[in-house]
């Protein structure tokens, strides 16, 4: 199933980082640190999916990721906009699921985007951002921006993981005005390149195939058994 534009908005502004270079996060303890220890009183937390994940990952193993992905994120469905709005918990929890040994379910947020938090999660903003403004030229860029984070993982080895933010082309249908952004995981695994976007349950092979077009684009990766997240 793929994610509509108007879910897991990834920040109220729609805009890229656009950093000219590595930038350390403002406050080093927040690295790394859950968002609900951080923030305690914006989001939910179901400590029972967070088990159950883990129940699912030790049956199938941690490597089968297509098998658990599911478990990311259950409450999709039936949680309501807090777990529709969830898109960079949801990439957190699975690269945490996917490269340690502490499966974590996704946290709901009431609260609608997400930039500052993640790259105080991460420690590090990234340094490959690409943006497109003129609609004339948005369907060539949508190869250009997968082909982005491709290089950026092009030779890394099995088990590394890209956190993706991307923002969606507005678009007007009567009064409203539909965009904003999300966040999803690029996993390089022995099948090849896959694009995982745990909020909705997706594993499938690189690029992406959201049916709306992209605007700008930028992603950070770490490689397994490393702690670091990097940039370049």
């Amino acid at each position: 199933m793929d994610a509509p534009a108007e879910s897991g908005p990834r920040d109220s502004a729609d805009e890229v980082s656009g950093t000219d270079g590595p930038q350390e996060a403002d406050d080093e303890a927040l690295t790394g640190r859950p968002r609900p220890e951080v923030e305690p009183g914006r989001y939910l937390v179901h400590p029972e999916d967070t088990e159950a994940l883990t129940e699912r990952v030790e049956e199938v193993g941690r490597e089968n990721a297509d098998e658990w992905v599911d478990d990311v994120n259950p409450r999709f469905e039936s949680g309501g906009e807090p777990f529709r709005n969830n898109c960079a918990e949801c990439s957190r929890a699975y690269a945490t699921t996917a490269q340690t040994d502490t499966p974590t379910a996704a946290a709901g947020d009431p609260q609608l985007g997400e930039l500052r938090e993640m790259w105080e999660w991460t420690g590090v903003e990234p340094t490959n951002a690409l943006r497109e403004t003129d609609p004339a030229k948005l369907d060539e860029f949508q190869a250009k921006a997968w082909d982005r984070v491709a290089d950026q993982l092009d030779g890394q080895p099995v088990g590394t993981v890209a956190i993706v933010g991307v923002d969606w082309e507005e678009v007007k249908v009567g009064d409203q005005v539909f965009g904003g952004g999300h966040w999803f995981n690029a996993h390089v695994t022995d099948d090849g390149l896959k694009w995982v976007d745990a909020q909705n349950g997706t594993h499938r092979d690189w690029p992406p195939g959201y049916p709306d077009r992209v605007t700008a684009i930028e992603s950070v990766y770490r490689r397994p058994d490393e702690t670091d997240w990097r940039t370049r």
